[in-house]
C-alpha cells in the first residue's frame, strides 16, 4: 500500500510536471507568435510609411516642376507644352536644379555644339584643295604674275 501510494504520488507529480511543461511550451509558442506578429506589423507599418513618404515626394516634385514650368514658359513662350522640354533638362530638374536654369544650360550646351560643328566645317572647307576653276593653282602675287606674263608673251 505504501508502494501504491508512492507510485500514485509519482504519477501525479509526473502529470503535474508534464502539464506545467506543456503550459510553458504553449506560453513560449504564444509569445513567439506574438513577437512575430509584432515584427510583421512594424515592418508593414514601416513599408506603408515609406510608400507614403515616396508618394509625398513624387507629389512635391510634380508640384515644383509644374510651378517652374510656368516660370519657364514666361521666359520661353515657344515651349507650349511640358512635353517640349528636353529629357536632359527634366533629368537635371529632377536632380534638384531649377527648370529654367537647366533649360538655359541646355541651350548653352547646344549653342556650343553648333559653334564647334560650324568651326569644324569651316576648317574642313579651308583645308580642302578646292576647285581647279578657282585660279588653277596660279598665284596672286603681282611680281610673279608680271614675270609669267613676260615669259608667255614672247
Amino acid at each position: 500500500m505504501v508502494d501504491a501510494l508512492a507510485e500514485s504520488q509519482d504519477k501525479q507529480l509526473y502529470q503535474s510536471t508534464l502539464r506545467s511543461a506543456t503550459e510553458t511550451r504553449r506560453l513560449q509558442t504564444g509569445f513567439l507568435i506574438a513577437e512575430k506578429l509584432k515584427r510583421q506589423t512594424a515592418a508593414e507599418s514601416a513599408q506603408k510609411e515609406a510608400a507614403a513618404a515616396q508618394e509625398k515626394e513624387k507629389a512635391d516634385l510634380a508640384k515644383r516642376l509644374a510651378d517652374e514650368f510656368v516660370e519657364l514658359q514666361q521666359e520661353f513662350p515657344e515651349l507650349a507644352e511640358f512635353s517640349a522640354v528636353p529629357k536632359s533638362v527634366l533629368d537635371a530638374a529632377v536632380k534638384g536644379k531649377n527648370l529654367t536654369d537647366a533649360y538655359l544650360r541646355y541651350q548653352r550646351a547646344e549653342s556650343k555644339k553648333m559653334s564647334a560643328a560650324k568651326a569644324t566645317q569651316e576648317q574642313a572647307a579651308k583645308a580642302s584643295a578646292g576647285s581647279q576653276a578657282e585660279g588653277a593653282g596660279e598665284t596672286t602675287n603681282p611680281t610673279i604674275d608680271a614675270m609669267l606674263a613676260g615669259v608667255w608673251a614672247r
